[in-house]
């Protein structure tokens, strides 16, 4: 199970630990900075990943494992998240104390239903919007183990190649008719 220290309070990583633990999954506890590893080490973590992307800048470095990794009581486990491109990456992570390393690269899936396959088949946990699960809730192949919820906001972007640059209007146009629907269903 993953645990989001930055999403977190103290009080629920704690609780999230303890709970992880008694589902028998051992809870991996993400941290970026030195506050997030001493509050998921006073959480009882044993299994820290260090994720090297800032995920409020979205900029990425090793120094953040090899800052956080002195950090780390001798008896936890810590993985390096994000920004591992070469063996030569890994081999000094190891150096430095990193037990394990997760590539930018894996299992993915691009579409929700195969996510709550594999969760239902005890693959792994979904984070997702509960009401693409709820059939499979109220059906029992599927459980809301943590009570909080978390509100989000959805984005959506329009991207075109620069291109399209002669077709502008049309673009815009195709723009203005996607937010126009969008309002009108929010109503």
């Amino acid at each position: 199970m993953l645990l989001i220290a930055a999403a977190l309070t103290d009080e629920e990583l704690s609780s999230y630990v303890e709970v992880s633990r008694g589902m028998t999954l051992q809870p991996l506890v993400e941290v970026h900075d030195s506050e997030e590893m001493q509050r998921a080490i006073d959480a009882g973590s044993d299994l820290m990943g260090i994720n090297n992307r800032n995920l409020k800048t979205f900029e990425t470095t090793l120094d953040t494992t090899y800052q956080l990794v002195g950090m780390s009581p001798s008896h936890c486990t810590l993985v390096s998240e994000s920004g591992i491109k070469t063996a030569e990456d890994v081999l000094q992570l190891k150096d430095a104390g990193v037990q394990g390393v997760k590539h930018d690269r894996g299992l993915r899936f691009n579409h929700i239903s195969l996510a709550i396959d594999a969760a239902i088949d005890g693959q792994g946990v979904l984070l997702g919007l509960k009401a693409l699960a709820e059939n499979d809730i109220e059906a029992g192949r599927l459980c809301i183990p943590f009570p909080q919820t978390m509100p989000i906001e959805m984005s959506y972007y329009a991207i075109y190649p620069e291109s399209t640059e002669s077709n502008r209007h049309a673009v815009e146009s195709f723009i203005k008719w996607i937010l126009e629907e969008t309002e009108s269903e929010r109503q």
